[in-house]
């Protein structure tokens, strides 16, 4: 299947235990969706307008896939309503279709894309601020990120040899190799999946970190070159992973799958990994 992509929508989280997992959450600051009624999502604040910006926590066989926007399609409507905490209903309307592979994704279109776009809903007490970044993991990134790039209709970049990366909008997706995922965050003991390619992360933009932080990761952003001579600016998310140990050991030992990591508003900041449950 082939589409004309606007941007990644959503990340889709199907959970066996989705109540777990949203507890789990909102220990490290995040802000959910009223309980009662599904999906439990985590909104940020869109890039654009017309374009949400969230991650969804659904009950159901376990598995992770990505929803890509588009601005027309034909396909099955899943709505419902939230109840604001001023007592007002919020309507969402969702137009989803069949997707494809070789990542599991699917296409939607947003019939009330305000529904995830409520002010009470997108201030995070951990100060996230958006989703920047899906991370996968493949054994052959580059044309892993080529077959998606022509369903998407985006563009696909290798940005250098065990990483390439797929944009259709603002949120982009990094496909690593399971040797250059493990060692970019070795500090975190990240763990390539046994079945791939599979999505294990995302990337969150988050404010309010310390300035030394900033400066930190100033100084760790230059550009550097690929073994071909071409500029390319190399992702990092390790230089303050020791800043957020203690705050985050309780939740690595209660849900092993997921690692964290941090830096700052400059790129992406938050990482967490997933890893589907068997």
């Amino acid at each position: 299947m082939k589409i004309s992509a606007r941007d990644i929508d959503h990340l889709s989280v199907t959970a066996s235990a989705p109540d777990d997992l949203v507890a789990k959450l909102q220990q490290i600051g995040f802000t959910f969706t009223p309980e009662g009624v599904e999906p439990r999502c985590i909104c940020f604040q869109p890039a654009a307008d017309d374009i949400p910006n969230y991650i969804e926590l659904i009950e159901g066989e376990p598995r992770i896939a990505l929803a890509l926007n588009v601005t027309e399609l034909e396909g099955e409507e899943r709505t419902h309503v939230w109840e604001s905490e001023d007592g007002y209903e919020v309507d969402a309307a969702v137009i989803v279709a069949e997707g494809g592979g070789p990542l599991p994704w699917f296409p939607v279109r947003q019939e009330l894309p305000d529904a995830f776009m409520e002010p009470e809903w997108i201030v995070h007490p951990n100060g996230a601020l958006g989703l920047l970044a899906i991370h996968a993991v493949a054994d052959d990134p580059k044309a892993t990120a080529k077959e998606l790039a022509k369903s998407w209709s985006g563009e696909m970049e290798e940005i250098f040899d065990g990483c390439a990366v797929v944009k259709t909008g603002a949120v982009e997706l990094l496909i690593w190799s399971p040797s250059a995922w493990q060692s970019e965050y070795k500090s975190v003991e990240a763990m390539a999946p046994e079945h791939k390619p599979a999505i294990v992360g995302i990337a969150v933009a988050i404010a309010g970190l310390a300035a030394r932080q900033q400066r930190a990761l100033r100084a760790d952003r230059g550009r550097s070159r690929n073994r071909a001579g071409r500029a390319y600016r190399r992702p990092r998310h390790r230089v303050h992973a020791a800043d957020l140990e203690e705050r985050l050991r309780p939740l690595r030992h209660t849900l092993p799958e997921f690692q964290v990591v941090a830096e700052d508003q400059l790129g992406a900041t938050l990482l967490q990994g997933f890893e589907p449950i068997e």
